[in-house]
Formats: structure tokens, C-alpha cells, sequence
């Protein structure tokens, strides 16, 4: 009995390290950091594509984030140059069969090996029957591309405009 089991513990390794096939570890995710006021908590259901969302129902205050790898992009062939290139693209498309679309100029600034851009935008909501203001701001790393969507009602905008632009600002990696 002692050498079956003996046997069987040589078969077992030796047929363990043959089959096996080489593998090679990769890095899965991402890490960045986003300072949210006190009042949001986080939720699931503002938009699919987004990596973190956070909500505040008192304030009707609602904020997420897209992350785009740039090798992502690339392999999608979408390759762009600069920040610029990126807002380009965005803003293209960014509210763009809506009433009373607006989108002001962006304004641009750096925060380290960062580049970021904020623009207001806001648009006549069918669902909502009223204004939506948006802030977002896109932000350029080495590897990423971040969009940083903050909204609320239009009639809001002068209470939250200062939160929003903490917000988008303070996404760092």
C-alpha cells in the first residue's frame, strides 16, 4: 500500500509538470484617484461604461468616469495625438442629437505629467422635461484617456459648478 501510494505521488508529479503550460502573469486593472465631496455615495446604474459612478439624490448631483487606454484605442484604431485630438472627438459627438445642445470652449490646464480639459455643456432633457448641465473633463496621462462626467439641472449649476470642477481636477493616477 505504502509504495502504490508512493508510486502514484511520482506519476501525479511527474505527469503535473509535463502538462503544464508556461503562462505569463498580467497586470489586470488600473488605479486612479478622484476626490468626491462627502454628500455623493456610489451607485451602479448611471451609465455601463463607467469604472466608478457616484450620486447624490438631495443635491441631484450625479458624476462618473470613462477610462480609455490609449493601446485600447489603438487597437480600435482610434490614435490620437494630443488632448486636443481626443476633445475633438468627444465633442463631436457629445450630446449631439439633443435640443438646445450647448457646449462652451474648453479651458485647459496641467497638473503635473497630466493634461486636462473642463468644458460646461448643457442640453433640453424630453425625460426630465427641463436643463441639464453637464462638466466634463477629459484628462491625458502617459497610458489613459479619462472623462469625467458631472451633471444636475441646469438651475443647479451655479451651486454645483464649484464641486465639479474639484472633481474632474482631482482625477489623478
Amino acid at each position: 500500500m505504502k509504495r502504490t501510494f508512493i508510486l502514484l505521488v511520482i506519476l501525479f508529479s511527474i505527469n503535473f509538470s509535463f502538462s503544464q503550460t508556461p503562462v505569463t502573469e498580467t497586470k489586470v486593472g488600473h488605479t486612479f484617484f478622484i476626490s468626491v465631496p462627502d454628500y455623493f455615495t456610489k451607485t451602479l446604474d448611471l451609465n455601463d461604461e463607467a469604472v466608478v459612478q457616484y450620486e447624490s439624490a438631495v443635491k441631484d448631483a450625479y458624476c462618473f468616469v470613462i477610462e480609455d487606454s490609449k493601446e485600447d484605442l489603438e487597437i480600435a484604431n482610434m490614435k490620437f495625438i494630443s488632448l486636443n485630438d481626443f476633445y475633438t472627438y468627444f465633442e463631436s459627438d457629445f450630446l449631439k442629437d439633443l435640443k438646445k445642445r450647448k457646449i462652451d470652449k474648453p479651458t485647459s490646464f496641467k497638473n503635473g505629467d497630466a493634461s486636462y480639459m473642463q468644458v460646461d455643456a448643457s442640453y433640453y432633457s424630453e425625460e426630465a422635461k427641463s436643463d441639464i448641465y453637464y462638466q466634463v473633463t477629459l484628462i491625458e496621462t502617459k497610458n489613459y484617456f479619462y472623462k469625467v462626467y458631472c451633471y444636475t439641472a441646469l438651475e443647479n449649476k451655479a451651486i454645483q459648478k464649484a464641486d465639479f470642477d474639484k472633481m474632474g481636477a482631482s482625477l489623478h493616477e
